[in-house]
């Protein structure tokens, strides 16, 4: 009796599709807005009107997503999105 193979296909998605979430698509709008230039947790929890840690929260569910997110810490650092 012959096995049954089955393919798992995948397609690409956005970020925001991966993870099904509507505020994602805020926070990478956010971010793409600030093109090259870091933007940091305090700024986009206020523009968002969230806390940092929401802001933390949902960097961590992007990247798990997928999306390249970078980061910098200190004065002049935050979040942007990295090159491709």
């Amino acid at each position: 009796m012959a096995t049954k193979k089955t393919v798992k296909r995948t397609t690409k998605r956005t970020a925001h599709q991966a993870t099904g979430n509507p505020i994602d698509k805020r926070v990478l709008a956010a971010l793409r807005k600030a093109g090259r230039q870091y933007i940091g947790a305090s700024d986009l929890a206020s523009q968002m009107g969230a806390s940092t840690s929401w802001v933390a929260v949902t960097i961590k569910r992007l990247r798990a997503a997928g999306t390249p997110i970078e980061s910098l810490r200190g004065i002049g650092g935050g979040y942007r999105i990295a090159r491709a």
